[in-house]
């Protein structure tokens, strides 16, 4: 009982703290602001550099910029609103509230700087799906491919394209586990619906069904590794790829169960689309077909094992 009172004095004179640097920002926000707004530019900008608040830190690095524009310091505005973009990247300026110079500055930015913020969404969804935080990943992969659509078809490359199909396949997983996690609904006719999926079959089959003969080969080649040795850290990667070959022997559908090193990756399932099989057999015609591939990488020795 004592612990649980001293964490609990602890949590209140934390807020207890926190609330007056909170509203002390806060007063000194509009302080600078009335600074900005008499053209007082440099002290404005001392006073907006001393703002801590989180909360505050959009509409800090905005005015921020406005003051370095002012001063005619327009590199270091655009820097200013990067920082923007990158923490809210679908953030669009109120033409109402900043100046017209701002704001297209900030478009501008924002189109140079939306393909890294994609990057990073789908980097930090990466981690919480790696680390089984499932609700929090398809979230960021769900982001991530609406930064890529702001960005517009003109604008996309390779690189953005493999981006866009990896956060895809990687938010259908993410709702995959949501909803293997899941408890059942109460009543929930379970019975029906194995009995259900009995007639219908299965969507596609894999090695644990004997009475289907798997695809046969015909052109599978796993992308050798390209990286240089100081780019990656010295150690062996590890992932799990699975391909769902339809009844013409193309590969419909690559995923990664489990990610192998990010860079590679994108190399990876842009050369399983291009594999070939000769169509997995049941009864005399042909079956889509899962296949499952581990796949392990040695930097040290440059090739894919």
């Amino acid at each position: 009982m004592k612990t649980r009172t001293t964490l609990l004095f602890c949590a209140a004179a934390l807020i207890a703290v926190c609330a007056p640097a909170v509203a002390a920002d806060q007063e000194m926000l509009a302080s600078a602001k009335s600074l900005y707004e008499s053209a007082s530019y440099e002290a404005a900008l001392s006073e907006f550099s001393a703002i801590q608040t989180t909360e505050l830190a959009d509409t800090v690095d905005t005015y921020k910029a406005l003051c370095l524009l002012g001063l005619g310091r327009v590199r270091d505005a655009e820097q200013a609103l990067e920082l923007v973009v990158i923490r809210q990247p679908l953030l669009v300026l109120n033409e109402a509230e900043y100046s017209p110079r701002v704001v297209a500055l900030f478009r501008e930015v924002r189109k140079k700087v939306l393909p890294a913020a994609a990057q990073q969404l789908y980097m930090a969804a990466r981690t919480d799906y790696d680390s089984k935080k499932y609700d929090t990943a398809a979230a960021g992969f769900k982001q991530a491919l609406q930064v890529i659509a702001e960005i517009g078809p003109d604008s996309q490359t390779t690189t953005l394209a493999d981006l866009k199909e990896l956060s895809s396949g990687f938010a259908t997983l993410a709702d995959a586990k949501i909803a293997v996690q899941a408890p059942p609904l109460p009543g929930a006719p379970a019975s029906a619906a194995v009995a259900s999926a009995a007639v219908i079959g299965p969507a596609f089959y894999t090695l644990a069904d004997i009475d289907v003969t798997p695809p046969v080969v015909v052109a599978q080649q796993i992308p050798s590794w390209t990286f240089t040795t100081g780019y990656a850290p010295n150690r062996v990667f590890s992932g799990t790829l699975e391909v769902l070959i339809d009844e013409n022997g193309r590969v419909e559908t690559a995923t990664l169960a489990e990610p192998v090193w990010p860079p590679y990756d994108l190399v990876l399932l842009s050369a399983a689309k291009r594999w070939h099989y000769q169509p997995a057999v049941r009864e005399g015609k042909p079956v889509k077909f899962k296949r499952t591939f581990v796949i392990n990488i040695d930097p040290g020795a440059q090739r894919p094992r």
